[in-house]
C-alpha cells in the first residue's frame, strides 16, 4: 500500500519495510478490512470443488476461507510478492490440506493453462506495473467459463482513512513523484470506474460489472487511529525517513484530519470500494 514505491520495486518493498509494516499490524489491519472482505467473498460465492487462485494473498486469511468452502475435492492457491508475508500465511495453525502458497508476481507468472474457475482478489490488483497485460496473463490461467472477482479502492476522497495520513504526511515531507499520476501502481490506481472496464475488456474478459460498495470502518479511539496510521499505509515509507519533528507535524495533521469522524464510538471512517466481476468465455 505505497505508492512511493518506483515501478519494478514492488517486490523489493513488500520483502522489506512493506512486508514488515503488514505484519508488525496484521491482526488489527485484518480486523479493519474483515467486513469489506466478507462482503467480497459473498459476491465471489466460492463452490465446491472448485480451484480458486487468491491474487494478492497477504497473509492467507480469505485463501483459508475460500479452502473451506471450496471443500477437499477443490482447491486454492494464494500467491503474493512477498515471501516474507506469505511465511505467515505458512505459520497459521490448522491450514486446510487444499490450500497452497506461492511467491510469484501473479502478473508474469505462467500458471500452466487454464487451471482455475475463479480469480479472485482483495486490495491485491492495484499495483500492477501494466495493468492490461496482468490481467492479460491472469486470464490465460481461467478455465471457460471462469471468473473473476476483486476488490479495490475508490477515489482518495471517498476513503478518508486511508487518503488522510497520506495528505497530511506528504503537507510536510516530500510527495513521491507518481503521486501526481492517479494510475501509477498505488491503493487507488483503480479509482476509475471507466478505466477498470477498459482494462478488463483490453485484456479480453466479458461481462465487466463493476458495483459501489460503501461501509463504515469502526477505528478504534482518535489516538488508537492516529496510531495505527503512524504505523500503517501508504505514508509510512516517508514517515520512517522523517525526522522526529516531521513525524509530530505529521502527526498533528492526521490527528485533525480524523477529529471530524470522532464520535461517542470513536472514528468512523467512511469507506467506498469497487467489487469487480467479469467472465472468461
Amino acid at each position: 500500500m505505497n505508492e512511493r514505491t518506483e515501478v519494478g520495486m514492488q517486490s523489493e518493498f513488500w520483502n522489506e519495510a512493506g512486508g514488515r509494516m503488514w505484519i508488525d499490524n496484521i491482526e488489527q489491519t485484518h480486523a479493519l478490512l474483515q467486513p469489506l472482505g466478507d462482503a467480497l467473498l459473498v459476491r465471489a460465492a466460492p463452490k465446491t470443488s472448485e480451484a480458486v487462485l487468491d491474487v494478492g494473498c497477504g497473509g492467507g486469511l480469505n485463501s483459508i476461507e475460500i479452502a473451506r468452502l471450496v471443500g477437499e475435492s477443490g482447491s486454492v492457491c494464494g500467491v503474493d510478492v512477498s515471501e516474507l508475508i506469505l511465511n505467515y500465511a505458512r505459520s497459521q495453525p490448522g491450514l486446510p490440506g487444499n490450500l497452497e502458497f506461492a511467491c510469484v508476481d501473479a502478473a508474469k507468472e505462467n500458471f500452466g493453462g487454464e487451471r482455475f474457475d475463479l480469480l479472485f482478489s482483495r486490495f491485491g490488483v492495484m499495483f500492477f506495473e501494466d495493468p492490461k497485460a496482468a490481467f492479460a496473463n491472469l486470464r490465460k490461467s481461467l478455465r471457460p467459463g471462469g471468473r473473476l472477482t476483486f476488490q479495490c479502492w475508490q477515489a482518495p476522497q471517498k476513503n478518508p482513512w486511508l487518503s488522510c495520513p497520506m495528505q497530511a504526511a506528504f503537507e510536510v515531507l516530500p510527495a513521491p513523484a507518481a503521486a501526481s499520476d492517479p494510475r501509477a501502481p498505488g491503493p487507488f490506481a483503480f479509482a476509475e470506474d471507466n478505466w477498470i472496464r477498459e482494462i478488463l475488456t483490453d485484456a479480453g474478459f466479458t461481462n465487466v460489472e463493476i458495483e459501489n460498495l460503501e461501509i463504515d470502518m469502526p477505528m478504534g479511539t482518535l489516538e488508537e487511529a492516529v496510531a495505527y496510521s503512524m504505523r500503517f499505509g501508504p505514508a509510512v515509507e516517508a514517515l520512517n525517513e522523517a525526522s522526529a519533528d516531521e513525524r509530530q507535524l505529521v502527526e498533528r495533521g492526521i490527528r485533525a484530519a480524523y477529529e471530524p469522524f470522532a464520535g461517542d464510538e470513536g472514528v468512523i471512517g467512511p469507506t467506498a470500494t469497487w467489487i469487480v466481476t467479469a467472465d472468461r468465455r
